[in-house]
């Protein structure tokens, strides 16, 4: 199952989201000249590979056409210049989310209504730009599931207000954030809402086997100042499993074999049996299935044996696909079964 994580822990803005998505591909020239030929009519997308503190990464710039400066725009026509592009429709459908949770922002604090404030062209245009471009290279990853670290918004003052800036503030409402160790304003709105628009679950980063790592870098003086890290590969199948045991007395082989018949069509990954010299004619039996399924399996122990005590506990299972087929066929001989926990 291929995840997507993104590594917030020095911020996050449109440019650098963009710069370790594009890290991830191996055809960075056709990504970005593709996400070009489509934005053309009023923007343009630089990247440039950058070593910083012994880090090679990407910088991401954006340009916007001249004549698009100093203009200002009303929510209907934001939503047009978006439509206007050709994307496929999940991708214009996120980034009119994206402009969604800016706007509604920006209308909750001068407590107006987003449909009758006008928003300046150019800021509208960088952020439609970092926004379908990080969709396209998403879609294009097409990973089953998207997480994120907390977001690290940076400390201090930035002109008249404290960071984060109030807009961002409103749309990281509901999200994980924390300071981070640097001052300054390390998270935009616009990487603000991307996230908030892709992001499926935060926090640590669950096992997984990383396949590719893309760096986003802004630098000052020679030195990184911020930096974010997507992380893609595939999610280790480890499931919410439970192992349940029993001590069994006066079982024929064939009984024993019905029940095990049993347990496994009721989902038992594993079974293992044992007796010791103190135990004799006890033999203690141990199951392993699914969390979801445990009353099922209880209830095989208790319906084909006289046992009236099982034990349960939490089990962590691994499978080797390339063995799956030995492991859940119980008719397999006993030394040819994987061993499991």
């Amino acid at each position: 199952m291929k995840s997507l994580y993104f590594d917030c822990a020095m911020g996050a803005t449109g440019e650098l989201l963009d710069a370790s998505l594009l890290e991830l591909f191996d055809d960075r020239t056709q990504i970005l000249a593709t996400i070009n030929e489509k934005i053309a009519p009023f923007a343009v997308i630089q990247a440039n590979n950058i070593v910083t503190a012994g880090i090679n990464g990407t910088t991401i710039s954006v340009d916007v056409n001249p004549e698009e400066r100093n203009h200002h725009v009303h929510l209907s026509e934001i939503y047009d210049l978006v439509q206007s592009l050709d994307f496929e429709e999940h991708i214009l459908e996120q980034t009119c989310e994206v402009i969604s949770l800016i706007t509604d922002a920006q209308a909750r604090l001068s407590q107006s209504d987003a449909h009758e404030l006008a928003f300046n062209k150019a800021a509208i245009l960088y952020t439609i730009a970092e926004s379908v471009s990080a969709f396209y290279m998403i879609a294009q990853l097409a990973p089953s599931h998207i997480f994120s670290s907390a977001i690290a918004t940076g400390y201090g003052v930035q002109g008249h207000f404290p960071v984060p800036a109030p807009v961002t503030a409103y749309i990281l409402t509901d999200v994980p954030i924390q300071s981070g160790r640097i001052e300054g304003e390390l998270t935009s709105f616009t990487g603000a809402a991307i996230l908030k628009a892709c992001v499926e679950d935060y926090g640590p980063m669950p096992l997984t086997i990383v396949k590719r790592i893309g760096y986003g870098i802004r630098d000052k003086d020679g030195e990184i100042y911020t930096c974010l890290r997507s992380l893609f590969g595939e999610i280790v199948n480890q499931e919410d499993s439970i192992m349940i045991s029993a001590h069994i007395e006066n079982m024929t082989d064939d009984s024993i074999g019905v029940m095990m018949k049993s347990l496994y069509d009721h989902g038992a990954k594993a079974i293992s049996t044992y007796t010791t010299q103190e135990t004799q004619p006890y033999f203690t039996i141990r199951v392993v299935g699914k969390e979801k399924i445990k009353d099922h399996l209880i209830e095989d122990l208790f319906s084909h044996s006289l046992t009236n005590t099982v034990y349960e506990n939490k089990a962590y299972i691994r499978i080797a696909h390339h063995r799956a087929d030995l492991l859940l066929d119980h008719t397999a001989p006993l030394h040819n079964r994987k061993k499991t926990i």
